[in-house]
């Protein structure tokens, strides 16, 4: 059993005691964020543990060691994600080839085009174009109302 010591950024100082024979704090933080990414049911504190610390305050240590890289794990997951996207995107492209249900079929074709970034729009308007007369008739309906409603005509001073 040896101990690391290691100055964060922000001048505290981390200590590690660990069982191993790793030799820098470099290393278990590595180890501390393997553990956190590949396992997504372990606690913080359980990840901390089989990153290789034995000390006395493994929950305290935890929440430290965890803020302390978070950015580097929010990396990580990214990175996760990401490469895992591809099997989704294959996943989809065999349904939709392969699927006897038309609903899969027009399910899948519809989310790889959305990922595609071709989204179909929400809804669509149809307008009827208006001739000439309905216009006219149109604004004088218009007229007619806003002068019931007296709108538009100046107030007394």
């Amino acid at each position: 059993m040896g101990k690391v010591t290691k100055e964060s950024e922000k001048n505290v100082t981390v200590e590690w005691e660990y069982t191993d024979q790793r030799m820098s704090a470099g290393g278990y933080d590595e180890a501390y964020i393997e553990a956190y990414c590949n396992n997504p049911n372990k606690t913080k504190t359980e990840c901390i543990i089989e990153a290789g610390y034995v000390g006395k305050h493994a929950k305290q240590q935890a929440y430290i060691t965890h803020k302390r890289l978070r950015s580097e794990i929010e990396e990580r997951l990214d990175s996760q994600i990401l490469d895992g996207a591809h099997v989704g995107h294959n996943t989809l492209v065999k349904l939709c080839k392969d699927s006897e249900s038309d609903t899969v079929k027009a399910t899948c074709a519809k989310n790889l085009v959305e990922m595609a970034g071709r989204k179909a729009k929400e809804h669509v308007v149809h307008e009827k174009q208006l001739t000439e007369d309905e216009r006219d008739e149109e604004i004088a309906r218009l007229l007619a109302k806003e002068a019931e409603a007296g709108v538009g005509q100046k107030l007394d001073s």
